[in-house]
């Protein structure tokens, strides 16, 4: 039987893992082809701070002014420089 000396701490998230067909962790990098984005397609601008914010918010997350009911919810025009 070997012993080996104990390594320094890592937190158990940051630790490989075993799974069906290997371990998974450490070295593995993105999936191939790279990450998937997210739908972004029905976010809404805040029509006051022209923020975008998620669809599931029901208020800006910047200045809480709700969310319109209805109506142009892209992005608003930027001012023009003078």
């Amino acid at each position: 039987m070997h012993f080996f000396p104990r390594p320094a701490f890592i937190p158990a998230a940051a630790a490989p893992c075993f799974v069906p067909g290997g371990f998974k962790g450490f070295g593995k990098g993105p999936p191939k082809g790279g990450f998937e984005e997210e739908d972004r397609s029905r976010d809404w601008y805040c029509p006051k701070c022209r923020e975008r914010n998620f669809v599931k918010r029901t208020e800006c997350f910047k200045c809480r002014s709700p969310k319109p009911k209805d109506g142009d919810l892209t992005a608003p025009p930027r001012p023009q420089p003078p």
